[in-house]
């Protein structure tokens, strides 16, 4: 197995010593690896394992994973590279899901925002999707805790929603980033278009309450009230991976038995 080290003139802190990482990528084996002082290993590993976790599509609601993330990207931030500076700035928000004091979710927010922006500024021509999905879903969250906390709120979503497009350009297997895209078109009713998205999520990544529930609601609003319930009822009858899903489920049960007039009798839920 080769590890892929990120390289620059600064130095990342670990135990007694610290790594040296450079602009250019270096691949070490684990026989080399194994060559290294401990210290130097135990920083390798820690380093690959939050760029792994951090580089996920889904949801990470593990605060040890977040908060050991945090304390890696931190010590190589100054590297100014621009996969550490997304992953740290998702790192930020979704850390922010875990705070309740909306100053310091704002707080988190801005952080997550200004990372992912810097990242997108130093990604070069192969494009980093992470980044671009993470500026986005990061900036929609700090929109919706406090719209003061932009300059530009109507430019901010333009962003949102332009960032999202070229994130699911740039990896057209990430199924949230479809997901968001079709949340970024449902508000501004662009409801065909969201609907796409949706449908492509839901291709991506099939029995996801989150994604069902979008659908559900886009087939709703499209007046295609058939498959709306159908979609909807899946939704609730699906597992729950996280708390997005969880919401997604009550939130599907609702509109279910108001908007669409259906009987509790009518719904299965699946029991998470």
């Amino acid at each position: 197995m080769f590890r892929r080290v990120l390289q620059s003139s600064a130095k990342l802190v670990a135990g007694v010593g610290a790594l040296q990482l450079g602009a250019a990528g270096v691949a070490l084996t684990d026989k080399q690896l194994g060559k290294k002082p401990a210290w130097y290993q135990d920083a390798v590993k820690s380093l690959e394992s939050s760029l792994k976790e951090l580089g996920k599509s889904s949801y990470i609601e593990s605060e040890e994973v977040l908060t050991h993330a945090e304390e890696v990207f931190t010590r190589v931030v100054d590297l100014d590279n621009p996969h550490i500076l997304w992953r740290l700035g998702r790192t930020f928000a979704e850390k922010a899901e875990f705070v309740h004091d909306p100053v310091k979710k704002v707080e988190l927010l801005k952080k997550a925002v200004e990372l992912t922006n810097k990242a997108i500024q130093l990604e070069g021509s192969n494009g980093l999707s992470g980044a671009h999905k993470w500026y986005a879903i990061s900036a929609a969250r700090l929109l919706s805790v406090d719209k003061k906390a932009v300059k530009d709120p109507k430019h901010t979503q333009e962003q949102i929603w332009a960032h999202l497009k070229k994130a699911t350009e740039l990896n057209p297997k990430d199924a949230y980033a479809f997901l968001h895209l079709g949340i970024a078109h449902f508000e501004k009713k662009e409801y065909k278009e969201a609907l796409a998205a949706f449908k492509k999520a839901d291709e991506l990544r099939q029995n996801t309450p989150q994604i069902l529930f979008h659908l559900g609601e886009a087939l709703r609003v499209s007046k295609q009230k058939q498959e709306a319930i159908d979609t909807l009822k899946k939704a609730v009858a699906s597992y729950s991976r996280n708390k997005f899903d969880r919401k997604a489920k009550s939130d599907a049960k609702r509109v279910l038995l108001t908007s669409l007039k259906q009987t509790a009798e009518d719904i299965t839920p699946h029991e998470d």
